[in-house]
C-alpha cells in the first residue's frame, strides 16, 4: 500500500487523504466541492456546491481484497440514467492497488448489487447495431443509455464534470459484461473507453471492505471468517447439506455418464478450414448421442459450421441439422490474479432417427487469428438434463428437510 499523505483543500482548508498514485489528476473535496488539479499545485479546475451525497455502503479510504488483490477506495461518483419516465442511480468508486492499478466497484442500491469493472486495452475490431468484436470475441449488444454525472469526491485519474452524459453500450458474451463508453456532450475527440464487468457477492465484499451490515441484511450473522474475506450467514448452515449432496450426485453422475459413454469415432483433421468429412454407424438410437469438438485455441476463437447427414440404404444423404458453434478460449494474468475464460470444447447433443450410417462435414468459416487443428469424436451416451434433475431433486430434498428441521 502506498505510504497515506494528506493536503489541505485549497479553498476551504480541509484535510484531504492522498491515496491515489501517481496517475491522479483531480482531487475533489469532499467539503466543499472543489475540483483541484494535482497536477498543477492544487490548483482551482471548479466547483459544485450542495451535491446530494448518494447513499453506499462503501466510503473513501477503505481498503479490501477482490480477486485476491488488495484495493483501497479513492474516489466516488454518483450517476443516474432515464428510462421510460423512471430514474435508475448507481455509485462508482474508483478503487486503486499500487501493483494492479485503476478500477470501479460499483454499487447499485436498488438491486443490492456489487460489481468489479476493470478496464480493457484495445480496440473494437468491428462494431455494428448487433455486437461489438473484442479481444476475438463476439459481444451482443443487449442495452444502450445515457448516463449523468450527479455528484463526485475524492481522487480521479481525470477531472469529473458533475452534469456531464455518457453515451453506454452493454454487451454479453455469455455472463461476461463489456460496456462501451463515450462522451455524450458532443466531443467529437473524445476516448472510447471499453471495460469487463462481472458481479461479486454484495455482502462478502461489504464485510471484506470493512463496512457496516445494511439494515436488509441484519438477519444475517458474520463470524471471524467473514473478516478474513469469507462470510458465515444463517442460511448457510441449511444449504451446506444441499450443496454436499448435489457435489456427491455430480460427482457420481459424471463417473456415471463416462462410464456409459461409448466412442463411434474419431478423426484429427489439419489447420485448415476443410470442409473436413467423416462417417460414422450408429446402432442403437436408444440414447443421445453426442459430437464433440476440439481445437487448442489461445486467447483465440474460432467458429465452425457442422452438417449432420444420415445415409440412406441407397447411399442417398439425408440432411438432419446444419448449425455452428464457436470455440473461445483466454487467460491472463499470474498467482491470485490469474485468470481463464471460455473451453477449447464444444458439444452438440443428438438423437439419431434411426440406425445405419451418418456423415459429418465441418467447415471453420470464422476465426480470431491463425490456424488450429480440429479433433472430432462421436460418442453415444451423452450427458443429458435427467442427470441434471437428480441432483436438483436430491439436492432440493436434503435442504428442504434441513429447513423443516431447523
Amino acid at each position: 500500500m502506498s505510504t497515506l499523505k494528506t493536503i489541505n483543500c485549497t479553498q476551504c482548508g480541509a484535510g484531504l487523504s492522498v491515496l491515489g498514485g501517481g496517475r491522479v489528476r483531480a482531487q475533489v473535496c469532499g467539503y466543499c466541492g472543489t475540483v483541484m488539479d494535482t497536477q498543477e499545485n492544487y490548483a482551482l479546475l471548479d466547483q459544485y456546491r450542495n451535491m446530494e451525497r448518494p447513499s453506499s455502503p462503501f466510503h473513501i479510504g477503505m481498503t479490501g481484497r477482490m480477486k485476491g488483490v488488495e484495493f483501497t477506495i479513492i474516489g466516488m461518483l454518483g450517476n443516474e440514467m432515464q428510462e421510460d419516465g423512471e430514474t435508475y442511480s448507481w455509485v462508482d468508486h474508483q478503487i486503486y492497488s499500487p501493483t494492479h492499478g485503476y478500477c470501479w466497484l460499483t454499487w447499485t442500491a436498488d438491486e443490492r448489487k456489487v460489481t468489479f469493472t476493470r478496464r480493457v486495452r484495445g480496440m473494437a475490431d468491428r462494431s455494428d447495431h448487433n455486437r461489438v468484436g473484442l479481444l476475438g470475441r463476439r459481444f451482443w449488444i443487449t442495452e444502450k443509455y445515457i448516463s449523468r454525472l450527479t455528484f463526485c469526491e475524492g481522487e480521479f485519474t481525470w477531472p469529473p464534470v458533475v452534469g456531464d452524459e455518457t453515451s453506454v453500450t452493454e454487451a454479453r458474451d455469455g455472463g461476461d459484461l463489456l460496456t462501451v463508453t463515450r462522451s455524450a456532450n458532443g466531443d467529437d475527440q473524445a476516448e472510447i473507453e471499453y471495460t469487463l464487468t462481472e458481479e461479486f457477492d454484495a455482502l462478502a465484499t461489504i464485510h471484506a471492505f470493512g463496512g457496516e451490515v445494511p439494515a436488509w441484511a441484519s438477519h444475517y450473522t458474520f463470524g471471524r471468517g467473514a473478516r478474513e474475506g469469507g462470510s458465515r450467514f444463517g442460511w448457510v448452515g441449511m444449504l451446506v447439506p444441499g450443496a454436499a449432496v448435489a457435489l456427491v450426485m455430480s460427482i457420481l453422475s459424471i463417473a456415471l455418464m463416462y462410464a456409459l459413454e461409448t466412442d463411434l469415432a474419431k478423426r484429427e483433421f489439419a489447420s485448415d478450414p476443410g470442409p473436413h468429412e467423416m462417417t460414422f454407424e450408429v446402432a442403437s438410437t436408444e440414447r443421445v448421442h453426442g459430437i464433440e469438438l476440439y481445437t487448442p485455441v489461445s486467447n483465440n476463437w474460432a467458429y465452425y459450421d457442422i452438417s449432420l447427414t444420415q445415409i440412406d440404404e441407397d447411399e442417398s444423404e439425408i440432411d438432419l441439422a446444419e448449425l455452428g458453434r464457436e470455440i473461445g478460449y483466454y487467460f491472463g494474468g499470474s498467482g491470485d490474479d490469474k485468470w481463464t475464460e471460455g473451453s477449447r470444447y464444444a458439444t452438440i447433443g443428438f438423437r439419431p432417427p434411426a440406425p445405419g450410417e451418418y456423415a459429418l462435414e465441418i467447415v471453420r468459416s470464422e476465426q480470431g487469428g491463425g490456424d488450429t487443428p480440429l479433433s472430432v469424436r462421436v460418442f453415444d451416451g451423452q450427458f443429458t438434463i435427467i442427470w441434471l434433475l437428480m441432483i436438483a431433486i436430491g439436492s432440493a430434498g436434503i435442504l428442504g428437510l434441513r429447513i423443516f428441521f431447523r
